[in-house]
């Protein structure tokens, strides 16, 4: 990996989901900036993204995150759950 890293300087990490998927890429938005180089720009687009976290989660997201997108269906039920009345809170 840091061979990889040191021949692409600058380079973007884009990070992509469906559902599920749109959950891990949101995971791996926070995650990824924490222990990879700061060279290293980030940008996340998700899918039908359930709620992920409670609402300290959702704005540690809003916070650390500078290219993040959600794009949602008007008809798709998975972005409305977990409840809100559960604690969970989307970024």
């Amino acid at each position: 990996m840091n061979e990889t890293l040191s021949a692409h300087p600058g380079a973007t990490v884009v990070t992509v989901g469906h559902s599920l998927g749109a959950a891990l890429a949101t995971l791996d938005a926070v995650y990824l900036p924490l222990h990879l180089p700061s060279n290293i720009t980030f940008k996340t687009v998700s899918y039908g993204l359930p709620r992920v976290g409670n609402p300290a989660f959702a704005d540690y997201v809003d916070a650390h995150t500078t290219d993040f997108h959600r794009v949602n269906n008007k008809k798709d039920t998975v972005p409305i759950i977990p409840f809100r009345w559960l604690g969970y809170e989307h970024p």
